[in-house]
């Protein structure tokens, strides 16, 4: 090959590539952009998106985010129950009343299991394993921070959130 077509091989091939590096950050700022879309309609606040159900709501947004609730949940319902296997169900007896109004409308049998002052302590071991599993993985970050909340003893004054048939 002669040293001229060499040069315009070289450039070619030069201007080739650098077309398929622009494509490629073309592609990734794309990419990118949609991600950031995706992550902003996510963090959009659930409660913003509800129907008016003529609950009362708090007029300033919570300053906590939905995630850390239920993480806070999860450790406190963990430990929790390493409580109530040592000492038995009476050791948390306030947690267990708050569990049970807060699954009452969605699991009623255990809700009334937890609390039958009749039961037997192994009726309402079972109903604390029941309740701790629904309430994680069944019920949201609402109910969560309701939780979280009449345990803090916040939620004095508040009306129940409406629960989705």
């Amino acid at each position: 090959m002669d040293p001229m077509g060499k040069l315009l091989a070289g450039v070619t091939s030069h201007a080739r590539t650098a077309s398929r590096r622009e494509v490629g950050h073309e592609r990734r700022a794309m990419r990118l952009r949609e991600r950031s879309a995706a992550v902003a309609r996510w963090l959009v606040s659930p409660s913003s998106q509800l129907p008016d159900t003529g609950v009362r709501r708090l007029a300033v947004p919570a300053a906590v985010p939905f995630r850390p609730r239920s993480t806070e949940l999860a450790r406190v319902l963990d430990q929790a129950a390493h409580r109530v296997a040592e000492s038995g169900a009476s050791a948390e007896r306030r947690l267990l009343e708050a569990m049970s109004e807060v699954v009452e409308q969605s699991a009623p049998g255990v809700a009334a299991a937890l609390m039958d002052p009749d039961g037997t302590e192994i009726s309402r071991l079972r109903a604390f394993g029941l309740v701790h599993t629904h309430l994680l993985e069944v019920l949201g970050p609402c109910e969560h921070a309701w939780l979280l909340d009449l345990l803090h003893g916040e939620a004095l004054g508040f009306e129940r959130p409406a629960v989705p048939a």
